[in-house]
């Protein structure tokens, strides 16, 4: 079947939770922040998406798949310590056969129902603390009764503690109120509590009503949206009303230390703080729903979520009853106390323990989440975490005595937080003060100091009977669990850089006690503690710090308090908790699980009461087992190559002595050297890249010799800065099209050819021509020969016999025929040292006579006499003119930049990619000298280059494509393959700060075999959720760019959506899929002047005038383990290559949303043609695709959001119904299609390289916004359209509560044409995209063309 018109065929892939180490093999480290080089093994291209949100520098992203695009672990050098020389994969004997079913063991444990759940029910109670204090009498002494301390903010509302997340001064509040009143509830510290019964009466509460206090204590805290409650994740926000007037409530007292726990060896240095905690009674939860859910009869989603949120809190409850630390808001992981550590770790965490030189020490933990899911089941998935923590104390064993606090000044090693500062004596220097004020940022410390107590003092506490030990302890200071803050008083600063410098800081006070006309006295801090406290400095030149109401303190005081470490991505620790992950791998990960989960559950014990009890109180229970299931392995697809197929071992194959099916051509490159001192050198390294590509069937520029070409088109620099590589940039371009384009050199001049490339004719199609000299050979415009079935006249000429003007086309007479042979058959083998003529289809050696102009006669054909070609000899016509003379921008040269990179520095990456892609609109690709001069096999290494080149040169013309992939009979995908179906994969990378960006990329899959693309970028104001005017601008170009591939229309779509968070579907769904909808009825609109006729009449698209969607969400962040439950059930410690598993443990949610897309089809079946086959399981699957060397694979989950393709179609439409059957296969298959990687790849293709993209770019836009370097602004923001107002509240915001700016972002010379398409003016990369731009009549219009190279991101 072809798609193509013309009757051409279309024949054509927080905290270091265990999910971020997932290593399986052909899976992608960029998958969480990938930085792509070209680098052997595993086809690694340096090539790379840079991402800031993603990348080594932050952990939000992790180290998954360390094997990333297809070397496993040691593959092509991987990111880590420069490991290993590249397995490549595919070596040895095939497996043999793969079982179709196999038993894995999961992370999720059974959350059991006890058979006394009945008819009672759990009371829903709303939280609030607020700051209390003992009242006192008339004569001023105390009562013991405590009293609420009104406080007002600015605008005269109560301020109570903000507990709409959990913080741990509330976690510590609750848990003494929970032990001092004996009451039996669950909380995680955040505003919403369960008690498993009534915790108190209305006869229990204060004679005072509280109807006017709930009117105005709650105008400024209304509880967070939810029907059964302030932190229900409902639809509907709860009115004041409902939860205040008329609820019955109860106050009760509490007293806690503030900033430490009552056992802290300091305690009874820090103050009490008592604080009144409110319980209101906001709803009810019946037991009979959660027996019903069991007994698989309630489908309520509402009431599902009520309990599945009361659950989720009861067991966070738990892990903090049972001694289990937290860290920060909102606790997610739960960490094992200090003595439990050291027997937690493996060996060279153990090692990073004892190490008392650190720091830092790492620290084991889990992670518990409820899921309700099909059938009734309720599980407890639960995962390790690896983090680090910030040491208390210098590493002892833990074993007792006295042991030593790390203060944050470092006398042995002269630094302040980690930060080598010099003399201790001395002020920080400049140059250092940034990077201290970060390290003191990151860190929570505590402040602790002696003051020498004044005699009288010391004599008035003797005569009470204090004894000297007392009074020396009461003259210690203590503040517990401080951070920096700013001083909005002071500058808006949180540091001031000596304390004993009037210039910096000072401040004015009258001495206590002195008469009111005394003199005030001007103190610095260091003069302050000296007069008051007769406390000298011992370093009065380092800084102080401010901690907010307490005031400023010298950094001489701070010392590091046990806090999680912000930012813990250091060489060491990366490669420690891989380690971790490595010892507890495939099989054994789910056994550690199991292990920590005990120890959690069952041996730690706290006041009495276990993780079982407290779950107990709740009629629940956690089975201590892991579930095992049944999976299914899907079947693999069959890859072929021009002369042999691939031998398939567990999703890996090699290249070796293969020729790619559809090879790619490079017409003309340019060099870039910027690391022109190393050996080997840049052009040692294109040599062999070269050489390698002819072995495996590339097109190498004709008729030169291609070392000669590299030797005239390098341009080497030293520099590594933006202007340095600019400018190496700009020659290296200029020098190729001097040596291609121009002939400079003269090469093809005394070899009597011409440079082959590729022009885009006036339609925008592309054409193979030949470059002849221009009539003036200036540069900016170019002669060119087309192919005679195009446009067979290159020259007009004067015929001397009767001096009239002929068309004429320019030929070759060889001395061997007599025939005259067509330019584009006759061609130079430098090598070889001769000329070659096709004749009969067949390159044979040729000698080269002479040039003649055949005359073309009006019907283009040549003109015969007596059967034989007329033609006039070349030099004879003195006035010959050429036919073509086209503009140089639309003639390819250079094809490629091929840039040679000193290290693996990211800013260097990130110009040479801003250069290429957005300033020349030309492919790059990038090599590392270190890299390439490691390699042991630099024939592999660069084999895996040359696979990235062939997918990066793709396009319409060539059709490039290394292998064929064939589920069937062809080399394309299932499904797929039927009727025109345009595979789109979008996602989001997210820049840093609450004033940033959202780069969106969208990727297209061209061709059948979903191995050729098309790709376009958009950039916004940070986001989730794309906005609609950036997704339907993105969807639109899409669509075009499938269209010109392939002549037609798509007649269904497949979304692939990555990004998305499982809070947000229903979001996704009713916004970003109308947008999709709204995007296609545009993009018809616009093609045929009309879009199809809706009977609903719509005008802004449905399912009845578009194309049927199926949007699919590509879950990579979950904590889902799927390993073989024995050696037979998988391969190497972990699960087959095309692992996947679609029940038992998919959300409940799953079957539920089924009927919606049935409903809309079954409203006008007229228009629509009807499909049988459904698939009453829902469409969710796990899948694991990449076969595993090292750590454990992790599955991808996809979560199917909408799948009208398996319900309809447009009732002109052929093609099947995407059953969860064929969906998972054809998901599966196109992993293989990853044309930069020998392997099957955890993420589908279409998302793989839609993130690279996205990350790619997130590199280098704030050199593009002026942020970075000191060029201009390439950038300029237009207004987003305002959204509506449900959607508000999602948008970000700014520290000051005001929404952030909206923007989307254009290029600055389209600022000021408003008239043009908003999918053509936010096209940032205009050389890669389907749109031309032409001024006609001093008007811009556009104009469809085929790009030269539309795949960015191979």
């Amino acid at each position: 079947m072809s798609y193509r018109s013309g009757g051409r065929d279309y024949d054509r892939g927080g905290g270091y939770e265990r999910r971020e180490y997932d290593r399986g093999g052909g899976g992608s480290y960029h998958s969480d922040r990938g930085r792509e080089y070209d680098r052997g093994g595993g086809g690694y291209d340096r090539d790379r998406d840079r991402s800031r949100s993603r990348d080594y520098g932050d952990r939000r992203g992790g180290y998954d798949d360390r094997g990333r695009h297809g070397g496993g672990y040691r593959g092509g050098g991987g990111r880590f310590v420069g490991r290993g020389r590249g397995r490549g994969g595919g070596r040895g004997p095939p497996m043999g056969p793969r079982p179709s079913q196999i038993k894995v063991r999961t992370n999720y444990f059974h959350l059991e129902v006890s058979p006394e759940l009945g008819e009672g029910e759990w009371v829903q109670y709303h939280v609030e603390i607020k700051d209390a204090m003992v009242e006192r009498d008339a004569d001023g002494n105390r009562t013991g009764k405590i009293i609420q301390l009104k406080k007002k903010n600015k605008d005269g509302i109560e301020r109570q503690m903000d507990i709409t997340e959990s913080n741990p001064i509330s976690r510590r509040i609750l848990d003494t109120l929970r032990r001092d009143h004996g009451l039996v509830f669950a909380s995680d510290g955040a505003a919403t509590a369960y008690a498993p019964c009534r915790l108190f009466n209305e006869s229990d509460m204060p004679e005072n009503t509280i109807e006017d206090e709930g009117k105005e204590d709650h105008k400024s805290d209304t509880p967070s949206e939810g029907i059964y409650g302030p932190a229900d994740p409902g639809k509907k926000p709860v009115k004041p009303a409902q939860i205040m007037r008329g609820s019955i409530y109860k106050m009760y007292p509490v007293k806690v230390k503030n900033g430490c726990d009552k056992d802290d060896e300091d305690a009874d240095r820090v103050k009490n703080q008592n604080f009144l905690v409110k319980l209101t009674e906001v709803a009810t939860i019946p037991e009979t729903h959660i027996r019903d859910f069991v007994q698989n009869k309630l489908t309520e989603i509402n009431h599902l979520e009520k309990v599945r949120q009361a659950m989720d809190i009861i067991q966070k409850s738990a892990l903090l009853t049972v001694g289990m630390q937290t860290f920060g808001k909102s606790p997610r992981a739960f960490y094992f106390s200090q003595d439990k550590q050291m027997d937690l770790l493996d060996s060279k965490l153990k090692g990073m323990m004892k190490d008392a030189n650190r720091s830092y020490q790492p620290i084991v933990g889990i992670k518990q989440a409820i899921k309700f899911c099909e059938n009734g089941n309720i599980f407890v998935n639960t995962d390790s975490v690896v983090d680090f923590a910030n040491r208390e104390f210098e590493f002892s064993g833990y074993n007792g005595g006295n042991q030593k606090r790390m203060p944050l000044v470092n006398e042995r090693n002269n630094s302040i937080a980690g930060i080598p500062v010099g003399d201790l004596l001395r002020p920080v220097h400049p140059d250092r003060r940034g990077a201290v004020e970060e390290a003191i940022k990151k860190l929570t410390f505590h402040i602790k100091y002696k003051r020498t107590p004044d005699p009288s003092f010391v004599e008035r506490m003797k005569s009470k009977g204090k004894s000297e030990k007392e009074i020396d302890r009461m003259s210690v200071s203590v503040f517990r669990n401080k951070r920096m803050l700013r001083d909005q008083k002071f500058g808006n600063t949180g540091i001031i850089w000596a304390a004993d410098d009037p210039e910096l800081h000072s401040f004015e006070l009258k001495p206590r006690g002195s008469a009111e006309d005394a003199p005030v006295v001007k103190h610095t801090v260091a003069s302050y503690y000296r007069e008051k406290y007769r406390l000298n400095l011992r370093y009065p030149k380092l800084p102080i710090v401010y901690v907010g109401k307490d005031g400023w303190f010298p950094v001489e005081f701070l010392l590091q308090a046990y806090d999680k470490m912000k930012g813990s991505n250091l060489p060491d620790q990366v490669k420690g908790v891989l380690g971790y992950y490595d010892e507890y791998s495939g099989t054994r990960s789910v056994d550690n699980i199991k292990r920590l989960s005990q120890i959690a559950c069952s041996q730690s014990d706290r006041y009495g009461m276990s993780f079982e009890q407290v779950l107990k109180q709740f009629n629940l229970r956690r089975s201590s087992e892991p579930i095992e299931l049944e999976a299914r392995v899907l079947p693999e697809p069959r890859l072929s190559f021009e002369n042999t197929s691939a031998s398939l071992k567990n999703g890996s194959w090699d290249l070796r002595d293969k020729k790619f099916m559809s090879p790619s051509d490079v017409n003309g490159f340019a060099v870039v050297d910027l690391a022109a001192s190393r050996r080997p050198s840049a052009e040692d390294y294109v040599n062999t890249l070269f050489k390698i590509m002819e072995k495996h069937n590339m097109t190498l520029p004709s008729s030169t010799d291609y070392s000669h070409a590299i030797r005239n088109v390098i341009i080497s620099v030293h520099g590594s800065g933006p202007e340095s590589i600019f400018d190496c940039f700009n020659r290296a371009v200029k020098k190729s099209k001097d040596y291609f384009l121009y002939d400079k050199s003269a090469v093809y001049k005394q070899n009597h050819v011409w440079f082959k490339t590729r022009a885009r004719s006036p339609d925008g199609k592309l054409s193979d021509c030949l470059i002849i000299p221009g009539p003036s050979n200036l540069r900016g415009e170019v002669a060119l020969i087309l192919r005679t079935d195009e446009y067979p006249v290159s020259h007009i000429i004067t015929h001397p016999s009767d001096n009239t003007k002929h068309q004429a086309r320019i030929m070759v007479k060889i001395q061997e025929s007599k025939a005259l042979v067509d330019p584009f058959d006759f061609r130079y083998v430098p090598r070889r040292g001769y000329h070659e003529a096709k004749l009969d289809g067949k390159w044979v050696p040729a000698k080269f006579d002479k040039f003649v102009f055949a005359i073309i006669g009006d019907n283009n054909l040549p003109i015969l006499d007596n059967g034989i070609i007329r033609c006039v000899p070349f030099d004879v016509p003195k006035d010959a003119q050429e036919s073509l003379i086209v503009a140089e921008k639309d003639v390819e040269c250079p094809s490629i930049v091929f840039v040679y990179l000193p290290d693996n520095k990211a800013d260097t990456y990130n110009v040479v990619k801003m250069i290429s892609h957005f300033h020349h609109g030309v492919q790059s690709s990038c090599a590392v000298a270190q890299k390439f001069s490691s390699q042991r096999n630099p024939d592999q290494y660069c084999s895996n280059i040359a696979l990235k080149v062939n997918a990066k040169l793709a396009n319409s013309a060539n059709l490039g494509r290394a292998w064929g992939t064939a589920g069937g009979s062809n080399n394309d995908i299932t499904w797929v393959n039927e009727v025109p179906t345009m595979v789109v994969g979008i996602s989001i990378s997210n820049g840093y700060g609450q004033d940033s960006i959202s780069v969106i990329c969208g990727s297209v899959c061209l061709d059948r075999g979903c191995m050729q693309f098309a790709q376009d970028v958009k950039i916004q104001t940070k986001t989730e959720l794309v906005d609609k005017s950036t997704l339907i601008d993105l969807v639109k170009t899409l669509a075009y760019h499938y269209e010109l591939f392939n002549g037609v229309s798509p007649q269904r779509v497949l979304i692939y959506r990555d990004g998305v968070s499982e809070g947000t579907f229903d979001r996704a769904k009713m916004h970003e899929i109308q947008a999709i909808r709204t995007a296609l009825y545009e993009y018809q609109l616009e093609q045929r002047g009309e879009a199809t006729s809706c009977p609903k009449e719509c005008n802004s698209g449905c399912a009845f005038c578009c194309p049927p969607i199926t949007y699919v969400v590509c879950m990579t962040q979950h904590t889902v383990r799927l390993v073989p439950s024995s050696a037979q059930d998988g391969f190497k410690n972990n699960v087959f290559s095309g692992t996947c598993l679609d029940h038992t443990i998919m959300d409940f949610k799953n079957k539920l949303a089924l009927n919606e897309e049935e409903k809309v089809a079954t409203d006008d079946s007229q228009h629509l043609k009807l499909f049988s086959e459904r698939d009453s399981d829902g469409y969710d699957f796990l899948l694991t695709a990449q076969g595993g060397l090292k750590g454990t694979s992790k599955p991808i989950f996809y979560r199917v959001i909408l799948n009208e393709n398996v319900v309809w179609a447009p009732k002109d439409c052929g093609g099947s119904p995407l059953t969860k059957a064929k969906l998972e296969e054809l998901t599966y298959h196109m992993s293989y299609q990853y044309s930069t990687a020998t392997k099957a790849v955890r993420k589908v293709p279409v998302i793989y390289y839609s993130s690279r993209l996205s990350e790619m770019v997130m590199g280098y836009v704030n050199y593009l916004r002026g942020k970075r370097g000191t060029a201009e602004e390439g950038i300029a923001k237009l207004d987003l359209e305002e959204v509506e107002e449900s959607e508000k509240k999602y948008l970000p915001k700014r520290r000051d509560g005001t929404f952030a700016e909206r923007v989307k972002y254009i290029r600055k010379e389209l600022e000021n044409f408003s008239d043009l398409p908003s999918h053509v003016r936010t096209e940032l990369l205009p050389s890669f995209s389907p749109f031309e731009i032409k001024e006609v009549n001093g008007k811009k219009t556009v104009h469809l063309r085929h790009p030269f190279r539309p795949h960015l991101s191979a």
